[in-house]
């Protein structure tokens, strides 16, 4: 090979290199914007959210509801939803769109390592609240309605904790009512049988410590 066609074929890798470059560069540019868009469109979502159930929501918000059930909190992979049920006209819950982020990447701390199976963990707390100010002054699971494990159970609590509440009227009614939360794990459909079995494992190991 001469000089002239090593200096050709040199010319021609380095088209190539560049195209190859450039269009990894435009790729990369690309994926970043998707996760932007993404990010923005969870975020409307998040804001948007309806204060009450609406004909689109789970029925999961359509249950029959307790007597002093006030709210209900669906929690899923990307969605923190919460709608009031009961109350309407006497108290509301002060929006807090970054508090449910945060709680929600709480959540998702926990769901890789328990997607291994369908899950639904529920529990209903209790909420007393100061007539006065309307802080929360006391919480606690109701009655026999317990998630049943550990990481649902400390969640949960910790979740509603946060929460701000507003009387609507002069009567400062109620002072205590019940939240419902679910939170809803979906199996990883790509994981295998093995994997899957695992995972399950890995699980069970760290309740047992």
């Amino acid at each position: 090979m001469n000089k002239t066609s090593i200096n050709f074929f040199m010319i021609i890798l380095s088209i190539l290199f560049v195209n190859c470059f450039n269009k990894n560069i435009i790729q990369h540019q690309e994926q970043i914007q998707t996760n932007i868009n993404n990010s923005l469109e969870s975020t409307l979502d998040q804001e948007e959210q309806p204060i009450y159930p609406v004909e689109t929501d789970d029925p999961y918000f359509f249950k029959d509801a307790l007597e002093e059930e006030a709210f209900r909190v669906l929690i899923t992979k990307d969605q923190y939803q919460i709608r009031q049920i009961s109350f309407v006209n006497d108290i509301e819950k002060i929006k807090d769109i970054e508090g449910d982020r945060v709680q929600l990447k709480y959540y998702n701390e926990y769901y890789e390592q328990m997607n291994f199976k369908d899950w639904e963990f529920e529990g209903i707390v209790k909420v007393r609240l100061n007539p006065q100010t309307a802080n929360i002054e006391k919480i606690h699971y109701y009655g026999n309605y317990i998630p049943r494990v550990k990481q649902a159970l400390e969640l949960f609590l910790q979740d509603v904790s946060r929460y701000k509440f507003r009387y609507l009227t002069e009567k400062m009614n109620p002072d205590s009512f019940l939240i419902r939360i679910l939170w809803r794990i979906e199996k990883d459909p790509n994981l295998t049988e093995e994997e899957a079995k695992q995972r399950a494992i890995e699980f069970l190991k760290k309740r047992i410590k």
